[in-house]
């Protein structure tokens, strides 16, 4: 359920109030590299915001404070703004454009010393924002539909019971049921086009959600991650369109043709999951992008679409859209390609 307004505005009085007693010791993030993204000013100011807020109550209202906490962490960085995956800012890359160098400069400058609070108060009103215009609609108000965050892991569906920060308890959860589900709507991620645990690493850092070897295990168990083994074997799909794309890459580079197979693989165990949970006529829908790996450009969204053909999915529809604005780069390295449309692939049980 949404929560409650006069309750928020009393849980941001308390918390504010103990930061202003300045009272609780700092908790930092035990990270090596911490100094080369924040500032000794930022890294104090960020730890006795953390523990104040995590001083307040195990509830929905702290979790509400930790994601405007989570919010602020990349705005009062050391790190380029301009890059999600983080990169040390350095202004003078930007000569050639005198706005946004002045720009650079000045939030380099600032971040040497940034007013924590306020950011976090910003935060905090557009969230509280976010929880009005959630409490106006009606069906939620009468909680005649809500959203649950059940599982982490689409790879193996279940339903689990969320906790505090996101965390899932999974010791009683349930396996789906089997034809009970209407609709999936899933961003599968890119094969080696984006490094997502990369660019959450601080978020996770100050969160305490992670370590340096969390986020090495968090990368490594992400569908599409790049921390491959060339001793892996390549298993192949059982689909000739990926098997021989995959034989091809091998000859250029052994380690992106791990990737690739591993990815389909992945893939192919998500969408058979999802067939199996679907209703009859239940639609998956896909929004996926194109990759270019070891110079041979894979059509993921015509691939995956294939898997789901094998698996038992009618294909009904196929969107391409052209990427007009870029939140996460798409263009990595030589090898990652420019990732220039999304295609949107709807499959019918």
């Amino acid at each position: 359920m949404p929560l409650d307004e006069r309750k928020l505005q009393d849980r941001k009085e308390e918390l504010f109030l103990s930061l202003k007693r300045n009272n609780l010791e700092p908790i930092i993030p035990n990270y090596e590299n911490l100094s080369l993204w924040f500032s000794k000013d930022a890294q104090m100011k960020l730890g006795k915001l953390r523990a104040c807020i995590e001083n307040l109550r195990n509830d929905d209202y702290k979790d509400f404070f930790f994601i405007c906490f989570s919010s602020i962490i990349r705005k009062v960085a050391l790190a380029d703004p301009n890059i999600p995956p983080p990169v040390v800012l350095k202004p003078e890359k930007y000569r050639k454009a005198a706005a946004r160098y002045k720009e650079m400069k000045e939030f380099l400058h600032r971040n040497q010393k940034p007013n924590v609070t306020d950011v976090f108060k910003e935060s905090i009103e557009k969230n509280e924002n976010r929880i009005r215009n959630l409490n106006k609609i009606r069906e939620v108000l009468k909680r005649k539909i809500r959203a649950r965050i059940v599982w982490d892991d689409s790879r193996n569906p279940k339903l689990g019971r969320i906790t505090r920060m996101g965390r899932i308890e999974k010791k009683w959860a349930r396996n789906f049921k089997d034809n009970s589900i209407g609709l999936i709507i899933t961003s599968p991620p890119y094969i080696t086009a984006q490094k997502y645990i990369r660019t959450t690493k601080l978020e996770l850092l100050w969160l305490g959600l992670a370590d340096y070897k969390g986020l090495v295990d968090l990368d490594r168990n992400t569908i599409g991650s790049e921390r491959v083994k060339t001793t892996d074997e390549i298993i192949e799909t059982g689909i000739s369109e990926i098997d021989s794309l995959c034989n091809k890459i091998a000859k250029i580079s052994k380690d992106r043709a791990i990737m690739m197979n591993k990815y389909f693989n992945d893939m192919k165990t998500v969408m058979r999951n999802a067939y199996r949970i679907l209703k009859r006529n239940g639609r998956m829908i896909l929004v996926i992008g194109n990759n270019k790996i070891s110079g041979y450009t894979v059509r993921t969204y015509k691939l995956l679409a294939r898997v789901g053909e094998t698996i038992g999915f009618k294909n009904e529809l196929i969107l391409k859209d052209k990427i007009r604005s870029r939140g996460m780069i798409t263009k990595r390295h030589a090898n990652g390609g420019l990732i220039e449309d999304e295609f949107v692939v709807m499959l019918k049980k």
